[in-house]
């Protein structure tokens, strides 16, 4: 006798993909971006600008003249060899007239406090003595490392409401997906079931 066997042979899935998929790695995607700008805000933040400086050469010496943190910092070193002057002797004047009072921190290195009092520049005359070089000539620094604070806010205020206006549409376009799946599916149960006559 023979024994017939059935086979179930599984057809290949002709299944759509959800219509929720589509809306749904939207949202995602858009929720990422305001995060993620924030997240570079708060990592990296507005490039750091060196502190404002000059540099002037008299005779065979360069001198550096740093303004930070409410100090002057000088530096002078030798054109031959670019090492310090360590025997240099410095005296700096503001243009009203004004002497600094810079002291030796190191050989060729000289500080002193210095406050530009929300000026934009300022002028100097420098006068050096050493034996590589000796002289005065007048230097200028310009201020210019304030935050860009009126460029950097309008650009992250834009950032974030093209984010929040993105995240919106999402969940607008997902929500009304599911309204109509939810429609559709209650139409096709009902065609299958129509209701018993009374």
């Amino acid at each position: 006798m023979t024994r017939s066997v059935r086979m179930n042979i599984i057809p290949p899935s002709t299944k759509r993909p959800s219509p929720l998929l589509l809306p749904l790695l939207l949202a995602i995607t858009c929720l990422a971006l305001p995060f993620g700008a924030l997240a570079d805000g708060e990592s990296n933040g507005p490039p750091v600008k060196p502190a404002p400086r000059t540099a002037i050469e008299i005779g065979g010496v360069s001198v550096v003249l740093v303004s930070a943190n409410d100090k002057l910092h000088v530096f002078i070193d030798r054109l031959s060899d670019n090492a310090p002057a360590d025997d240099a002797g410095l005296s700096i004047m503001l243009a009203d007239g004004t002497d600094l009072q810079l002291s030796r921190a190191a050989g060729g290195f000289f500080v002193g406090p210095f406050n530009r009092a929300g000026r934009m520049r300022d002028a100097f005359m420098v006068a050096v003595k050493s034996a590589s070089g000796t002289g005065e000539m007048g230097a200028e620094i310009a201020y210019d490392d304030l935050p860009d604070d009126a460029v950097a806010a309008p650009a992250h205020d834009i950032k974030g409401k093209i984010g929040i206006a993105l995240v919106a549409a999402a969940l607008g376009a997902a929500g009304a997906t599911m309204v109509l799946r939810w429609a559709r599916n209650r139409r096709q149960g009902t065609a299958g079931h129509p209701a018993p006559a009374a």
